[in-house]
């Protein structure tokens, strides 16, 4: 997906930072339910992977991309197909 194909119509974006992971999803789910495609979560702190992890699962149920802000390294596994990785 390029980014014109993301951001096309949008001119807005859910950035997700800090939050614990069901409350991530729940929160991305609000903005995909809105009708706001692109959904950020930042990990510029391990802990934040999980949140950044549950995202990506729940978006790839829905057919949602995933952005992952603030990068640092993350590694790789099961779970992870869908994820955009944005570095600043």
């Amino acid at each position: 997906m390029s980014f014109e194909d993301l951001f096309d119509d949008q001119r807005i974006m859910v950035i997700l930072r800090g939050r614990p992971p069901g409350e991530t999803v729940a929160l991305a789910g609000r903005a995909w339910d809105a009708g706001i495609t692109p959904v950020e979560v930042p990990i510029g702190r391990p802990e934040q992977v999980a949140a950044l992890a549950a995202a990506v699962r729940a978006g790839a149920e829905r057919g949602r991309p995933v952005g992952a802000g603030t990068g640092s390294v993350i590694g790789s596994g099961s779970g992870w197909s869908g994820l955009a990785l944005v570095m600043p």
